[in-house]
């Protein structure tokens, strides 16, 4: 069985920490809220607030939940890469076959296909050219 040191443990649960913190920072301020405003919104202090975002304090489940509800997104995209808002055209309700494109895209490994794909996909939601953001490369 391969298992982690407890220190090469503790650094991962602080890298998840922080990742999650950076997370909750962008959207608060994405938002324009403070964080004594968020702090009151899910029940603790701007002060805990703060050592949420900077990785300080590792943010309870059910807090993370909240915090999800609160701003339209999956709990995993805390620590996932993508953040996968919740919002649609259907009242706001998550569409699960969005979320589980957004997974097996994200699972391609080839930047070019990763590439292609998305411009068929731009092209078929009618986006004009499908060529004309060649700034945008999907992460790879």
């Amino acid at each position: 069985m391969n298992r982690s040191s407890p220190a090469k443990s503790g650094q991962d649960r602080h890298q998840l920490a922080q990742r999650v913190g950076r997370q909750i920072r962008e959207e608060r301020l994405g938002r324009g809220l403070t964080r004594r405003e968020l702090g009151r919104t899910i029940g603790v202090s701007g002060q805990q607030i703060e050592k949420y975002e900077k990785g300080m304090d590792t943010i309870p489940l059910h807090r993370l939940f909240t915090l999800a509800q609160l701003f339209r997104r999956t709990p995993e995209s805390f620590w996932t890469d993508t953040a996968v808002h919740l919002s649609s055209a259907a009242g706001g309700e998550a569409d699960r076959s969005t979320l589980q494109a957004m997974r097996a895209y994200q699972r391609i490994a080839d930047p070019e296909l990763r590439k292609r794909l998305l411009q068929l996909m731009r092209q078929m939601a009618g986006e004009g050219d499908a060529g004309e953001d060649e700034e945008l490369q999907p992460e790879g």
